[in-house]
């Protein structure tokens, strides 16, 4: 029973964690110029799309 609610618990915790990082991931913008800290990898580039800041390919 024990080992039970230690599986549950830490699913529950990776869970969390998980949405926790995808709601952290938003940053809101009005100009591409607003995105200039957030993070994208080399052959993407940041931008403004429907008012988030978002990495896409040009």
């Amino acid at each position: 029973m024990a080992k039970t609610l230690k599986v549950v618990y830490t699913v529950i915790l990776l869970v969390s964690l998980f949405l926790l990082l995808i709601t952290a991931k938003k940053m809101p913008c009005k100009r591409r110029r607003d995105c200039k800290t957030y993070p994208c990898p080399h052959p993407k580039v940041r931008d403004c799309v429907k008012g988030y800041c978002k990495c896409v390919v040009r």
